[in-house]
């Protein structure tokens, strides 16, 4: 076994012994023709911080238990200080809320997210459709909470959705054991919204 080693962030090889055994390997092949090649790859732990930073949301939403780095929702908050306030409250509120739902979060103060975000250019779901979508998701009707929680979502889709809206579309699609896709729909979300 021999070793590729390539410049730190490129596909660059890094030095004249990768390219040397690259050129070795290459001419085995075509004298050889192997019917299979085994090629196993890794990574090191070396990176950018606020790369990695960046990323914890996603992670986060993605469902990882836990992400192999210290960090959590404050050192992303940290590290986007430079933003337009209003622009990063509003993606903290998103974050929590979606956390929440995922069940990866903690309690909610209302009035925090009330006062961290403006909602009021998007549409609030009708009561009756939000009752009937918890109403399907706790007694387990899948196909009929898919339905509502398109409804609920509305033509904005989950990036667009009014966050309460998002919320329980997230829960209910958890309930009936569709974690993966409300995680999907969390990430588009968490896309749209710029985080």
């Amino acid at each position: 076994a021999r070793n590729l080693k390539f410049e730190f962030g490129s596909a660059k090889l890094a030095d004249k012994e990768s390219y040397l055994f690259l050129d070795s390997l290459a001419k085995a092949i075509v004298k050889y023709k192997p019917s299979e090649i085994e090629i196993i790859g890794h990574t090191d732990n070396v990176g950018s911080d606020a790369a990695v930073t960046a990323l914890w949301p996603y992670a986060r939403l993605a469902g990882l238990p836990s992400v192999p780095w210290d960090g959590d929702l404050n050192s992303w908050i940290s590290a986007n200080q430079g933003e337009d306030p209003s622009a990063l409250s509003s993606r903290v509120a998103l974050l929590q809320i979606a956390l929440r739902a995922l069940g990866g979060g903690g309690p909610l103060d209302w009035s925090e997210i009330a006062a961290s975000t403006d909602e009021s250019a998007t549409e609030v779901p009708d009561a009756s459709v939000l009752f009937a979508l918890e109403g399907a998701s706790g007694s387990g009707r899948l196909g009929e909470t898919v339905l509502l929680s398109l409804l609920v979502l509305g033509q904005a889709g989950p990036g667009g959705s009014h966050l309460l809206a998002l919320e329980r579309v997230l829960t209910a699609l958890s309930n009936v054991g569709l974690e993966r896709e409300a995680r999907l729909l969390a990430i588009e979300a968490a896309l749209a919204r710029g985080v």
